[in-house]
This record gives C-alpha cells, sequence and structure tokens, in this order.
C-alpha cells in the first residue's frame, strides 16, 4: 500500500527473504523514549550521581526507589510526579551554582585587575 504506515520493499537477501524500508511515519512510532523525548522538545536528565548533584540527593534517591519498586508501572507514569520534583530540584541547583560561579568569575577578575594595575604603575 500506499498509506503511511505501509512498507516498501526494497531488494533480496541472500537467503531469499526481502528486506523491508519503514516509512517515516512508521519509524516514529517505534522510536525509543529518550528518541521521543527530544523529538519533543524535552531535555532528559543528567546522570543521576549523587555526588554531583549534592543538594538533589533525596530527590534522586526517591526516584531511583520509584524506578525500582515500580519496574513496570514506571513506563506508564506511576514516576512522573517525582520525576517532575527532581527536574525542578536540578534547575534550583543549576540556578545556585550559576551564581555561585559568576561570583567566582567577579572576584578573579577584580583580582586581576588589581594584578595588572599594581604591575602597571611600578613601571612608571
Amino acid at each position: 500500500g500506499t498509506g503511511p504506515l505501509s512498507l516498501t520493499l526494497i531488494g533480496r537477501r541472500g537467503n531469499g527473504e526481502y528486506r523491508k524500508q519503514q516509512s517515516a511515519s512508521r519509524r516514529f512510532l517505534f522510536r525509543s523514549a529518550a528518541q521521543h523525548s527530544a523529538a519533543q522538545g524535552a531535555a532528559m536528565h543528567p546522570p543521576l550521581v549523587l555526588h554531583r548533584n549534592p543538594l538533589c540527593r533525596e530527590q534522586i534517591l526517591a526516584l531511583t526507589d520509584c524506578h525500582e519498586n515500580n519496574r513496570w508501572a514506571k513506563f506508564w507514569g506511576e514516576c512522573n510526579e517525582v520525576k517532575q520534583k527532581l527536574d525542578a530540584c536540578f534547575r534550583k541547583q543549576k540556578e545556585y551554582k550559576r551564581k555561585v560561579n559568576l561570583a567566582k568569575s567577579r572576584a578573579e577578575r577584580e583580582r586581576l585587575e588589581q594584578r595588572r594595575q599594581g604591575a602597571g604603575s611600578d613601571e612608571k
């Protein structure tokens, strides 16, 4: 057929089977969750390691526990609320880290500026 879910026969393999090419809409049906999220503009969370995310420790452990306790229900949204809390925590953590890095950068810039001015006054 020629519909959106049609398969096109491309050629013959050595064992006599036909190789099939799936149309674009058919491939969409079989995307992984990560591919689907990326296509929809939703970002995946960073790796759930505790040493890199100290501010979100409780949320990481809660999501990990939810996934372990709901092996199949997690695919139907059982852990979505916990995931949303984790995403909110990651946003807060990112903002906090941005502020800390900005403060460090400004302090370093000020230190270098004073050093440069001190070196310039010695030459005169």
